[in-house]
């Protein structure tokens, strides 16, 4: 098990698209959980090519490669 020394955090950092849930609505979280959250997005988008969720700000967004 990881053991976390970290303090939380409410600001987020990077693309939206990975933050952590508790990031977007600026509650506190364990970086290191949101890390693992990112990780988990990052790998259902090179599997499956699209982002796992509905995203507020735009439409869904197609990762495919483009020909």
């Amino acid at each position: 098990m990881i053991e976390s020394n970290s303090t939380l955090y409410d600001n987020g950092f990077g693309t939206s698209y990975f933050q952590p849930p508790e990031s977007v609505e600026s509650l506190m979280y364990d970086r290191i959980k949101g890390d693992i959250w990112a990780l988990g997005v990052t790998l259902f988008s090179i599997a499956f090519g699209i982002l796992p969720f509905e995203h507020d700000q735009s439409e869904q967004t197609d990762l495919r490669p483009k020909n």
